[in-house]
């Protein structure tokens, strides 16, 4: 089943976080870069399992896990130079869908939503120390489709970050330039090339990936007349 991928925002209120803080002496999980998918089997279009996103604006990653064959419920994220692990204490339920699910770390914190199957996945109310107007796109995978996560920068007119996720023959992709506007949207994959109609048709991304899917380039055009390219690399 294909999820729905949502965009997210960055917060500028201060969050009340009901969750508890990270353990700041646990290392990060290494970023490999696998084609195998962490969600189990019996976890397929369920709330439960891993989560996915890319965070852009300031670029960056974020990585959830929600009782994915244990009890384990936390969530890792990088931006920039930047790295967190955050934990959230709100019991979940199999078969039920998950509300504004608080998950707070040293330096971030966000809300986690998603349908009883893990589609329409949000991550909102997004916190992150020193940095502000980042948005983003998140999906739930599945053991026999995973999601992978490209970021890099774009150039030309507006430059900015332009970082896309990619799921199935289905890819999502969100920009911000460097005056705060928001670009975000969704299309397709074709073998290695891809096209992303961002904000209905005013900005459109497309490209290709190299041989090995982990480097690709293009070119994007903007419906006010702004051009460029970007290249860049897969990040988880």
């Amino acid at each position: 089943m294909i999820k729905t991928f949502s965009i997210l925002f960055i917060s500028i209120t201060v969050l009340l976080f009901s969750c508890n803080k990270a353990d700041t002496s646990m290392p990060l999980p290494k970023l490999n870069l696998t084609d195998t998918a962490e969600t189990i089997s019996t976890l397929n279009s369920t709330s439960f399992g891993v989560y996915k996103a890319v965070l852009a604006g300031n670029t960056g990653r974020v990585k959830i896990y929600i009782n994915n064959g244990d009890t384990i419920v936390k969530a890792y994220l990088w931006l920039d130079s930047l790295s967190d692990i955050l934990t959230c204490l709100q019991p979940f339920t199999p078969g039920q869908s998950i509300s504004s699910a608080v998950f707070a770390g040293r330096i971030s914190g966000f809300h986690l939503s998603a349908a009883a199957d893990g589609s329409n996945a949000l991550i909102e109310n997004i916190f992150v120390t020193g940095h502000s107007n980042v948005a983003a796109v998140v999906a739930h995978e599945n053991s026999d489709m995973p999601v992978t996560c490209y970021e890099s920068p774009f150039t030309g007119t507006e430059k900015g970050n332009f970082n896309f996720i990619r799921y199935g023959n289905k890819v999502a992709g969100v920009a911000v330039n460097s005056n705060g506007l928001i670009y975000s949207g969704a299309g397709f994959i074709t073998g290695k090339v891809f096209s992303i109609q961002m904000n209905g048709a005013a900005a459109t991304f497309q490209g290709g990936l190299d041989t090995t899917g982990d480097y690709y380039s293009g070119s994007w055009n903007a419906t006010t007349g702004s051009s460029g390219v970007f290249s860049g690399k897969r990040t988880l």
